[in-house]
Formats: C-alpha cells, structure tokens, sequence
C-alpha cells in the first residue's frame, strides 16, 4: 500500500501490521540495531557511509564515518569487542536488513562463535528496522 496509490486509496487499502514484532531488550547490549547510511554528495573529506549502531534497551547510539562500506564489518567487530571489554558479554543479538555489508561468511562465524544471532528485517520492510532507519 503506498499514500500514493491511486487504487489503494479508492479502495481504502491499509498497510496490515506486522505479526512478529521484535522482542525489546532485557538487558544493555543486548541487541544491537545497525545500518549503512550513505551521505550524498559526497563530503569533502572522502566520506560517504555512516554506519549507525543502536543499543536496543537504553537507545545509546554510535556512529562511525566511513570512506567505503568495507570498513562496516570492521568497525561493527570492534565496537562488539568494546562491548565485551567493558562488560564481560556480547550482544545476544544483532538486528539488520538485508544489507550485504554484514552478510560475510568470516564475520558470521567470529559473531556467531561469540554467541550472537543475527535477525534479519524483512525484504523492502525499513520500518521493521526502524530504530537503526
């Protein structure tokens, strides 16, 4: 359904609801919300990526700058060792869309060898990601 929709207004189509909402968080870290923002133009600095990082239960957020979307999984792993350090866990875990950036078979398994589950939000659903959106 879209607001400009032609048919879907004459017949008063709603969009439905979604049926599994994701559960909120117990417990600081953890789950994560992330994404890739892209910044255009392109900045004078060479940065054109913004990878953003929420906390589920407190809604901290952290934001790193990137120049290609390469440096996301990087970053993404070092902020979950910062999470440890400072904690002594990891996030349980770690809610996306379908971007490719997070999607690689080393970075699934040093996540998945640390105890974290991915999620995933639905195909063309950004509001099931809404919080990193």
């Amino acid at each position: 359904m879209t607001s400009n929709c032609h048919i879907c207004k004459s017949c008063k189509i709603k969009a439905s609801p979604h049926n599994n909402p994701i559960p909120s968080a117990n417990l600081p870290f953890q789950r994560l919300h992330f994404d890739i923002l892209e910044i255009t133009p392109l900045a004078k600095n060479s940065i054109q990526y913004v990878l953003v990082i929420i906390d589920d239960f407190s809604r901290f957020n952290t934001v790193y700058l990137l120049n290609q979307k390469l440096q996301a999984e990087l970053k993404l792993m070092s902020y979950i060792h910062k999470i440890h350090n400072k904690t002594q866990r990891c996030p349980g875990f770690l809610h996306t869309d379908h971007g490719g950036e997070f999607y690689s078979a080393s970075f699934r398994s040093k996540a998945e060898a640390l105890g974290m589950v991915f999620e995933q939000a639905p195909t063309n659903s950004p509001q099931t990601n809404g919080i990193a959106e």
